[in-house]
């Protein structure tokens, strides 16, 4: 008998494509599904719209939330209620091609160390479309390099809307309470095994005014944190302190857990100036000019990334990669971008 997949789709507001997101999913060529949807106590047409497709279809189950509890719980919702043997996010303005299921099914069914498998991304942005790879190279047979290639790597951030092992989901802490926690959540998918690419355009998102990649700071913080969007945030520590946490509960030898610590090291320096920030932001003199030069550590990081090197830059990103150009915050959308 064929698997069952769970698809978990997060929604707020998203009466614009909904339609077309739910039955691109019940289409589906591969018939063994469970459909979950999580309503963020949207305020819209979204519950008419589920419940006319959960009048129609038995594999679809719908929870509303009685009030908004952002994008990070309500991800998280969703997973909580799979039953399948693979899991896959789905945002309420994407669609796949009928065969997507079908496709990471065989891929993960002949790859057992494999995690996760994704395919190439159609952007669409108005009436303009373009293929992209994510350009991942997680495939090597050592945890270690599987993390460093990872960290270097990813960017746009759609490999949870490929296909993944449930058990392996259920090994980690899903998605943080801070921004860009998906980034993280498969950065620790990568120390359980191999993420699978593949090289056809499956999966078709949406660049639209609503979606969190546009978002500006205060709109991003609001979709993230409804109620609490004024409460001061530890965004980068969080994002550290999980990275060190999630390679302590990965089934690593005691030296492959030293090695990735010290490339979690090396970032941490890279982030010094956001790490930093945070603190002076809540710290008494914070209004004051600190003097002197900011110490570095120069033993591990050099004073600067590589890409600071490269191009005079502060931090900008997010994140720092040897291998690509610095991303802004927001372009690291969250996973069921609501």
């Amino acid at each position: 008998m064929n698997p069952l997949v769970t698809v978990g789709m997060p929604v707020f507001d998203g009466e614009r494509f909904l339609a077309q997101a739910i039955e691109s999913v019940l289409d589906q060529r591969y018939r063994h599904l469970q459909l979950v949807i999580s309503d963020n106590a949207s305020q819209d047409s979204t519950e008419a719209i589920c419940k006319k497709y959960l009048a129609l279809d038995s594999r679809i189950s719908y929870l509303r939330q009685p009030r908004n509890l952002g994008v990070v719980r309500n991800s998280n919702e969703v997973f909580r209620a799979a039953q399948g043997k693979y899991f896959r996010w789905a945002s309420y303005d994407d669609y796949t091609t009928l065969d997507h299921l079908e496709q990471c099914v065989d891929v993960l069914e002949s790859h057992s160390e494999a995690v996760a498998t994704f395919s190439h991304t159609v952007w669409i942005e108005g009436t303009r479309e373009s293929e992209r790879s994510e350009n991942l190279h997680v495939t090597s047979d050592d945890p270690v390099a599987r993390f460093s290639s990872c960290l270097a790597e990813m960017s746009k951030c759609n490999l949870p809307y490929g296909l993944i092992r449930t058990k392996t989901l259920q090994a980690t802490r899903l998605f943080g309470d801070y921004i860009g926690s998906d980034i993280d959540l498969m950065l620790e998918l990568s120390l359980y095994g191999s993420f699978i690419e593949i090289p056809e355009p499956l999966f078709f998102r949406r660049l639209h005014d609503e979606a969190a990649s546009r978002l500006g700071d205060a709109a991003l913080r609001q979709h993230y944190f409804p109620g609490q969007e004024d409460r001061y945030r530890w965004d980068a520590w969080s994002r550290h302190l999980q990275r060190v946490q999630s390679i302590f509960r990965a089934p690593l030898s005691w030296t492959q857990k030293l090695q990735a610590l010290t490339i979690i090291g090396r970032h941490f320096c890279w982030d010094r100036e956001r790490l930093l920030g945070e603190l002076r932001a809540v710290a008494p003199w914070q209004h004051k000019k600190i003097a002197g030069p900011l110490q570095t550590c120069e033993s591990c990081c050099d004073a600067a990334s590589p890409i600071e090197q490269e191009n005079g830059l502060n931090q900008t990103a997010w994140d720092h990669s040897p291998n690509s150009e610095p991303i802004a915050m927001t372009d690291r959308t969250p996973v069921g971008h609501e």
